[in-house]
């Protein structure tokens, strides 16, 4: 059962609701029993029957609408919902629960009324402001977001969750420097680490003869960017020398999710599990290296890393930043994002610099054919970006702004899941036209499969990234289909993703080192189309006989440094 289900039915208004007669609370209470546990069929069942003589039942129609948020059926979700809040207006947790259900739909301006309403009604609704600070965090408003979280960790100190959510959100924050993120990091450890008894953590002897046993710990073992670049190491690692374990805290099994499962030895669930269990069954496996793929992001586990749970602990990956912790030994990268002697102290973890680049990229299969640059037959440059709208702050469009501004029949393409709703894509577009920017030179693209995605490059003439968090797997895939980038190297990981991707496909000249240089890049790149034609055909080969396709160079490298470390520690 989900963490967001398990804590809306631990509420103790939402337990003891206000009930007609003993047998209806009776069925209800028992409804809620099997519905803790994850039995949802049969805590369905119940409701239903509680609903068949109390059809107003608030707390049962909500409940009921919990089971199909979990189930994806949004539509009945939403119906149960609002059938509670007008059964009892003042039930914070359905406001809560329906802003839950809206977001997950991409109805963020819906979320955000539901969110404040909650509040509105119980103003000591932690949750609800953690939740509204996602909303806020989505939609780029970063102030906000970091406002809603530090009122939330105000109202519950231990919220680890809302805390990690913090501390994601200011790395994507302008103004927001490496030493304040660094700084919020070790305070998360220093109010959440867990402490383990001297008996649990009792390191092992390794036997010399034994394969070393590395651990995956992710939320993201499905078609997510964490899943696309640990498959192909996975697939490539040595099985002579590793037994590979993948601990999963996915909710959302695809067919991704098979693929990974298939290419690891052994696989765990532990979705339902505490961090005590999850450290248990760790220690119980003699996991040599424990491997960290989510640091502060959303479904991370850091409270089994804190724990101690391997005698070896690393970040890679899924977080651009420090982790914070000082049971984590250390993180791998490479030395473009994380330059030497100019990194090391914004982060705890002992930097490990891989040779190649901190990652591999796996090539979508069936990819669609690479097309001509569009502006050889629109006669109109289209700029495009496709990166998360979380990653447009004011800075980001007001420099795209001038680049419009400045280049006859151009204009801009947004792609991104936020723009399904209307509200979003209203305010971006406003955001363009106060800096001069027509509207007709705004377009914005819908589309909700992998390919359509991809297929969206073929309408881009340039991408544009954005800073200072740059995109990294969209900057993997546009290049893939053929679409150069021009990125601004900025002072931290997140602002350098895009350089270090450039650098080792040699296309450094699209690499600015000032704002300035960042639109004369574009301007001269937008007024030519042989050099847009010329890159459009030769990016695609140039990626795939590069390192960064290589995962059997890759994995090696990793697995060297992942045998170094452990030597280290034995």
């Amino acid at each position: 059962m989900s963490k967001k289900i398990k804590k809306l039915a631990r509420k103790k208004n939402l337990r003891k609701p206000i009930l007609p007669d003993g047998k209806t609370d009776t069925l209800f209470q028992l409804a809620v029993q099997h519905h803790q546990a994850g039995r949802f069929l049969e805590a369905e069942q119940l409701y239903q029957k509680v609903l068949a003589s109390h059809p107003n039942h608030a707390d049962a129609n909500h409940f009921l609408g919990l089971i199909a948020h979990q189930m994806d059926k949004n539509d009945t979700a939403v119906r149960l919902i609002k059938k509670a809040i007008r059964a009892n207006p003042r039930l914070a947790n359905a406001h809560n629960s329906l802003g839950a259900v809206y977001r997950k739909t991409g109805k963020l301006k819906d979320a955000l009324t539901h969110y404040k309403r909650a509040i509105t009604l119980q103003a000591d609704f932690a949750e609800a402001h953690s939740n509204l600070g996602n909303v806020f965090n989505e939609l780029g408003l970063f102030d906000e977001a970091i406002d809603s979280y530090r009122k939330a960790l105000a109202i519950n100190p231990n919220d680890s969750e809302a805390h990690s959510s913090l501390i994601f959100a200011l790395n994507y924050h302008p103004d927001v420097s490496p030493e304040d993120i660094y700084k919020e990091s070790v305070s998360w450890s220093k109010h959440h680490s867990r402490q383990r008894n001297d008996n649990e953590t009792t390191t092992e002897k390794r036997a010399s003869k034994r394969l070393l046993r590395i651990g995956y710990v992710s939320p993201d073992f499905y078609h997510h960017p964490v899943g696309r670049f640990l498959l192909p190491v996975l697939q490539e690692h040595d099985r002579s020398a590793f037994e590979i374990f993948c601990y999963s805290n996915t909710s959302k099994n695809d067919a991704w999710t098979e693929k990974i499962r298939a290419n690891c030895d052994h696989w765990f669930d532990i979705t339902s599990k505490t961090d005590d269990a999850t450290c248990k069954q760790i220690t119980e496996d003699r996991i040599d290296l424990l491997i960290d793929l989510a640091g502060h992001s959303g479904g991370n586990r850091l409270g089994i890393f804190s724990g101690r749970a391997a005698p070896v602990q690393a970040n890679w990956l899924g977080y651009v930043n420090t982790t914070g912790l000082a049971a984590m030994d250390y993180r791998i990268t490479d030395d473009i994002v994380d330059p030497p002697g100019s990194s090391e102290n914004h982060y705890t973890e002992s930097l490990i610099r891989l040779p190649d680049g901190f990652f591999c990229f796996s090539p979508p299969e069936q990819s669609p054919k690479i097309v001509e640059p569009p502006a050889q037959k629109t006669g109109m440059v289209t700029f495009g970006s496709t990166n998360n709208i979380s990653k447009l702050n004011s800075n980001v469009i007001s420099l795209w702004s001038q680049i419009l501004v400045s280049i006859p029949k151009s204009r801009l393409l947004i792609r991104s899941k936020a723009c399904t709703d209307a509200a979003v894509r209203k305010n971006l577009l406003a955001q363009f036209c106060r800096r001069g920017v027509a509207a007709h030179c705004i377009e914005f693209l819908q589309g909700t499969t992998f390919d359509n995605y991809l297929r969206a490059y073929n309408e881009i003439d340039i991408c544009l990234d954005t800073f200072p968090h740059n995109g990294h797997t969209v900057s993997c895939d546009a290049l893939w289909m053929g679409c150069p980038i021009i990125t601004l190297r900025g002072n931290r990981y997140a602002g350098r993703m895009g350089a270090d991707l450039l650098s080792r496909l040699d296309l450094a000249e699209l690499i600015a080192e000032t704002e300035k240089q960042y639109i004369d890049i574009a301007t001269a790149l937008a007024g030519d189309l042989n050099r847009l034609a010329m890159l459009r055909s030769e990016i695609r080969p140039r990626f795939l006989h590069s390192s960064l396709c290589d995962a059997k160079r890759f994995t090696h490298s990793l697995e060297t440094a992942f045998q170094k470390i452990i030597k280290e520690k034995y």
